[in-house]
Parts: structure tokens; C-alpha cells; sequence
């Protein structure tokens, strides 16, 4: 059987080939450089770790040493496992052993998190994306870093976890408590620190697939594929990555759970749709119930009678004469339940000791592209898309009106007659949808656009971000005072832009509708009693795919310094201070149609516009009362 949604996801050889020649090439001239330089003794590890170590003299006899870093909910560099909030930390080792997949598969498995925000089963109002909320709390309210910088949103207030390969993922801290005294309003819930690898050597290359076939179901297969590799020696630190992912689709109808909207049976309800052609009011068409499916005769005679409620062609909705599956509309026959995603990720990082540990240039380039093709039940047409002075959202309280001019009504009797006009106090879209003085209506009509297929509901992101920047100690003036020998310094820029465009497919276009429902000519003119009948002209007419385009992005530049300043009986007594300047920019454009409200089966908005520009400095001091080596009990 043909399936009413299909894949549009295109790729071309020349993005493998990018992708590929972006892995290589730098290796290539990577290789080239450190041939001629000596092999450090030991390769560092992989980790994500952008503080700078301190650089002060080397001492002949070697000593253990405890690595200071920062931990998220501070700017004072501490011992990792001294920090002042409750943070829970995920390392490589960690989501290897939880057996996870993709970024989603992660979400659901942290306690913290509240996996109702994981949207790629969520074909009516979600975007395939994955917002983590931590407690249950708004996902806006978390904020989300990568190596402790912002990032910028798309489609909501959130960042999309997806964005984050788990091959390329270093640590992930998540601080559980609030932390708006350190990060700001945005960390009301608390914040997810992403760390990516930074110092990698050698080539690591993973493949996975997986599918499920179980019962009737069709294949649902998960592809995984990445490549990360790294070079260096003691001075230099050159990482790059590819990664791809692939998930197909799964129908309600391949489940025997889900191929029914009527959850009766398990002692639920039943969600199957009222809105169906051959339905007026509360009357149904009595052919339904003996006509085949997907019939074109399912229509009443042309002025069989004056109106519905007396015409012997129909009868109650609810009559023993009507079956349930003629009398409700079974949208599980054709939506996916998960619906297909594409992803695609590029990451390079190079950071190299220009003065030794004094001075350190840092970069990091990455690119994230998402596709994600759902699809949506038929369009009903409700509300209706006629209104007049009385009725500014529309002359039908349920369904649609449909005027007795049309060259399919059946019914010769109006229900009512609009004395037109309009008024703007509540709808501004009232004059494009105001019905002609005097036209006749057959109100209360249901149709849905079986002929139509699927809404279509295709979204991409391509998301770009750059970070540079130089950091250092100041140990080289150490002789001055020795506590400078703990002083750093970091200076960083990052710009984040997130481009989303959305296709809405099969949906309404209002205009059209009205004019067709208007004609009084079969050839042109719309049928909204019969079941799939209208011509082709027809359907390409009203039945419309709208763009919509949405840009977002911000740029973040941030200056801090940190060390020790003098020592108590308890240790040293650290402090951090620094500034920030936060811009954010955020436009959303849609299409034509959907800006003047003139569509059906999506939501209509305005185009949305706006930039924000925050600067804000911070000073942070860690005083130690007691020292561990005191065994205090506390």
C-alpha cells in the first residue's frame, strides 16, 4: 500500500565529500607540521578542559598535584569534586554504560529531567527537537551552555539538545539547583553545561545501526555513524569531528496500539474526529453507511429537500444507521507516530601556547543541520473562514458555513443570512474574511481534506557557531608577588546563528476557499459534501504549502580573571571577577497567508522582530573556614 507521507530528505555526494574533506585535509596538514617537531613523552587525555594550567617554574622533584577547574555554579577554580552546588557530572564513561544512542535517548535517562519535552513523537505542535527541563520547570528556565558559554535558541526559548553529538561530548555537568546569582535570570531550574572535546589524539571512527521490526510494525531504523580525530604535541591541540544520524518513521496504523484513535477499549476515550465530509450539524449523511470508502457517490442528491433536518438522506450522527467508522474520521489510518529525522554535525577546535602557559589562542568552528519531515491529519476546515458584523470569528459556531449558491449544496433553505460588514475591535483579519451582504449559508458543515493527504509539516535548522579568543597567567610576573603564579586570564568571543525555515504543506488557503465555495459553476467550483471529489485545479488552488522563515542569534564577548589572593589556616582565599556583553537577535517572517490569517490547518502569527543588547560584571570570592586536612564533620 502506497504511504500517504514520504521522505523528502536530499543529500548530495557533495556533502559527504565536505564533510569527509573536512576531516582530512586538516589532518593532513597537521601531520606535516608536528612530523618535525619531537613526540611528547605522554599525549594528554581527551577532555573538554579550557583553563589554562599554571605555568610557573618547574619544580626538579616531581609532586602531586590536584587540577584546579571550573566547576558549573562558580568562576573560582576549585578541585572538581569541591564544588558549592550539587552538580551531577556525565562523563563518556557514564553515557557509554547507559547504553544510549542519541542525544534524546539522554535526556530521558537523566533523573533530573522531564522527558515531555523530547518532541520528535509529537507530530501536533512539536519540531523533532529535544529541550531538557530540569524539575519539571518551564525548559526556558534552563539554561544551557556549551564550555560554559550561551548559545542561541531555535523555534523556542530553549536550546535543542540534539545539537550535541554524544561522540564528541567530553562531560556534561548539570547543576540542579537555581544559579540565576552567577548566570542570571535564565538559570532560574538550574544549568546544563556541555563540554566538548578539545584535546584528542588519534582517530576514532563508530557505526550503528538499529531496527525494529517487531509485530506488523515497519522497519523503524536508527543510523550512527561519526569520525573524530586529533593531533598535537604539547603546545598545540587540533580536533575535528563529522557526524551523521538517521531515523526513519513509524505510522499509528503499524502499531496495534496506536492504529485506532478509539481508546475505548483500554478504558480510555475515543479521539477519532467528528470532522468528516457528509456531516451537517449534528446530522450525517445516511449513504455513509452503506457506500464503500473513499467513494466519490457519497454525496446527497443536489436540493433533495430544503435543509438537513429534514431531508431523509440524513439522519442523527449518533443513529444505530450510521456505523462509528463512517460517523467519526480515523486520523491514526494515516499520521506517523515518529516521524522522520535527518542530522548532520561538522566541529573543528584548535588552541595553541603562543608563550608557553602565558599566553594561549583558542578557536572552535561548528555546524548542525536538522531535517525533520512529520505530518498531520487532513485539514479540518474549522473554524470557518466566513465572518460578518455579528459574527467576527466566524457565522458557525462548529465546522464551517458553505453558501447555497455553491454548485454542490444540496440544501435550498438557508440557515442564515449574513447582512455582511465587518469589525476590527476583535479579529484583525475580519474585512478579508467579511461574507457579501445578503449571501445565504448552510451553516454547521464538516469537511476534512482527505483529497489533500497528509499536512506536511517539514522543518530545517542549520546551525552555525564560532568561538575565539586568547587566555593566559600571569606567572611570568611572579616575582613581584608569588600568589600571581594562580592568576588567569581569559578573553572570549562567540557568535551563534540559528536559520529555521518551515514548510507547511496541504493546508488551506482561506481566499481561495471562499471563492470556490462562492461559484456556482461544477467545473470550478469546490465540493465540501462530497468525500475526495474536487478536480485537480481545484485542489491546487486551495489547498497551499507556506514558508516560514525564523533567524536567531547571539553574540557573547567575555572578560574574566581569577587566582588566589593570600592563604588562611583553612587555604587559599580565591576570588574571580570579570564582565560579559550578551546580544541577542530574533526575527521570525512567515509567509504571506499566514501573516494576513488567511490560512486553515496551521497557526496563524505576525512577523516577529526584536534585538537585546546586556552588559553585566560579576565578582565572586571563596573564603575556606575549614580545611580537609581538619577532618571536620559537617
Amino acid at each position: 500500500m502506497e504511504k500517504p507521507m514520504t521522505r523528502n530528505v536530499q543529500k548530495t555526494l557533495g556533502i559527504r565529500v565536505a564533510l569527509a574533506a573536512a576531516v582530512v585535509i586538516p589532518l593532513i596538514i597537521a601531520t606535516s607540521i608536528f612530523a618535525q617537531e619531537p613526540t611528547p613523552a605522554t599525549a594528554p587525555v581527551a577532555t573538554g578542559s579550557n583553563l589554562a594550567p599554571n605555568a610557573g617554574p618547574s619544580s626538579a622533584a616531581s609532586e602531586a598535584t590536584t587540577e584546579r577547574v571550573i566547576v558549573t555554579g562558580s568562576n573560582v577554580p576549585t578541585a572538581e569534586e569541591v564544588g558549592p552546588n550539587p552538580v551531577d557530572t556525565y562523563r563518556r564513561d557514564d553515557i557509554t554504560r547507559l547504553g544510549v544512542r542519541t542525544p534524546t535517548d539522554l535526556v530521558l535517562r537523566i533523573p533530573a529531567s522531564t522527558g515531555s519535552n523530547t518532541t520528535e513523537n509529537n507530530q501536533n505542535g512539536g519540531d523533532g527537537s529535544t529541550r531538557i527541563s530540569l524539575r519539571g520547570i518551564d525548559p526556558k528556565e534552563t539554561l544551557v551552555l556549551q564550555d560554559g558559554r550561551r548559545l542561541t535558541y531555535a523555534g523556542t526559548q530553549s536550546v535543542d539538545f540534539n545539537r550535541f553529538p554524544l561522540g564528541l561530548v567530553d562531560h556534561i555537568d548539570i547543576l540542579k539547583d537555581g544559579a540565576s546569582p552567577v548566570y542570571g535570570t535564565e538559570a532560574v531550574a538550574g544549568v546544563v553545561n556541555v563540554f566538548l572535546i578539545h584535546r584528542f589524539r588519534g582517530l576514532e571512527v563508530y557505526a550503528s545501526y538499529g531496527n525494529s521490526n517487531l509485530g506488523f510494525a515497519n522497519d523503524f531504523s536508527e543510523e550512527t555513524g561519526y569520525m573524530l580525530a586529533g593531533t598535537g604535541d604539547d603546545k598545540t591541540n587540533i580536533v575535528v569531528y563529522a557526524g551523521i544520524y538517521q531515523g526513519s518513521a513509524i505510522y499509528s496504523r503499524d502499531l496495534d496500539v496506536s492504529h485506532d484513535a478509539d481508546k475505548t477499549p483500554f478504558g480510555s476515550f475515543d479521539f477519532r474526529s467528528g470532522n468528516y465530509a457528509g456531516r451537517v450539524t449534528t446530522k450525517g449523511f445516511l449513504g455513509a453507511a452503506v457506500e464503500p470508502f473513499r467513494i466519490p457517490l457519497r454525496t446527497p442528491t443536489p436540493h433533495a429537500s430544503a435543509n438537513q433536518f429534514d431531508n431523509t438522506q440524513y439522519t442523527s450522527r449518533n443513529s444505530a444507521a450510521l456505523p462509528s467508522e463512517r460517523s467519526l474520521f480515523n486520523f491514526a489510518d494515516l499520521t506517523p507516530d515518529l516521524s522522520p529525522t535527518d542530522r548532520e554535525y561538522l566541529y573543528g577546535s584548535f588552541d595553541r601556547d603562543l608563550c608557553d602557559k602565558y599566553l594561549t589562542i583558542f578557536a572552535d568552528f561548528e555546524y548542525f543541520r536538522q531535517f525533520w519531515d512529520s505530518g498531520l491529519a487532513p485539514t479540518p476546515f474549522t473554524p470557518d473562514v466566513w465572518t460578518d458584523i455579528n459574527h467576527p470569528f466566524g457565522i458557525a459556531a462548529a465546522g464551517f458555513s458553505v453558501p447555497t449558491q455553491n454548485a454542490f449544496n444540496p440544501f435550498t433553505v438557508a440557515d442564515y443570512t449574513s447582512p455582511g460588514g465587518f469589525s476590527t475591535s476583535f479579529s484583525p483579519f475580519a474585512q478579508q474574511s467579511a461574507a457579501p451582504a445578503g449571501t445565504e449559508f448552510t451553516t454547521g458543515v464538516r469537511y476534512r481534506s482527505t483529497e489533500a493527504g497528509l499536512r506536511t509539516n517539514k522543518i530545517r535548522t542549520d546551525n552555525y557557531l564560532f568561538t575565539g579568543g586568547l587566555k593566559g597567567n600571569l606567572g611570568e610576573f611572579a616575582n613581584a608577588w608569588d600568589q600571581l603564579k594562580t592568576w588567569e586570564w581569559e578573553f572570549g568571543v562567540r557568535y551563534n546563528e540559528s536559520y529555521r525555515t518551515t514548510r507547511f504543506g496541504n493546508i488551506v488557503n482561506n481566499y481561495a476557499l471562499r471563492n470556490r465555495l462562492l461559484d456556482t459553476d461544477p467545473a470550478t467550483a469546490f465540493n465540501p459534501f462530497g468525500l475526495g471529489v474536487n478536480t485537480p485545479q481545484v485542489k491546487r488552488e486551495v489547498f497551499v504549502e507556506t514558508h516560514d522563515d525564523e533567524t536567531s542569534s547571539i553574540m557573547t564577548e567575555d572578560l574574566t580573571l581569577r587566582g588566589d589572593m593570600f592563604n588562611l589556616p583553612g587555604g587559599a582565599v580565591r576570588f574571580a571577577l570579570g564582565g560579559m556583553h550578551l546580544g541577542n537577535s530574533f526575527r521570525d517572517v512567515p509567509d504571506a497567508l499566514t501573516s494576513a490569517g488567511q490560512t486553515t490547518g496551521s497557526t496563524n502569527f505576525q512577523p516577529t522582530h526584536g534585538n537585546r543588547d546586556a552588559w553585566s560584571m560579576f565578582q565572586e570570592l571563596r573564603v575556606p573556614v575549614t580545611s580537609p586536612t581538619w577532618n571536620c564533620r559537617a
